[in-house]
């Protein structure tokens, strides 16, 4: 049994290192790994939040200042200028996601950037 390596990419054959060399594999850029197996993979980064409530998300905009009133009420004032199917989506939806058409376009004409909205949407989750 050897490991072959190619652009940190990792495969188990059930060869010996001379099976392997009598390949084409050396060819196209394939090594033998000489390192320890199981190859340590890199810690897992945070899971984005993609889902919340919309309980989480209306509690959460209305804990953010803006002017002489709250995060939630610039929303809802955008809102109430859309179309009537906006305004349901945002009064009756149970839920809100990250990549609803509503949300990107809230996100757009509010000017968040991607990492923005990870932050909205992760610190609205802990609420």
């Amino acid at each position: 049994m050897i490991i072959i390596t190619r652009n940190n990419e990792y495969v188990e054959k059930d060869w010996t290192e001379a099976e392997f060399n009598a390949t084409s594999l050396p060819a196209k850029g394939w090594s033998v790994y000489k390192g320890v197996w199981p190859i340590p993979l890199p810690e897992p980064g945070p899971v984005p939040v993609t889902e919340i409530s919309i309980a989480q998300c209306c509690q959460y905009l209305l804990s953010i200042p803006s002017g002489n009133q709250t995060l939630l009420d610039d929303v809802e004032d955008v809102i109430s200028g859309m179309s009537r199917t906006a305004q349901i989506d945002w009064q009756r939806r149970t839920s809100v996601k990250r990549d609803y058409p509503l949300v990107i376009q809230l996100q757009a004409l509010f000017g968040w950037t991607d990492a923005r909205m990870d932050e909205m949407f992760t610190a609205a989750s802990l609420l």
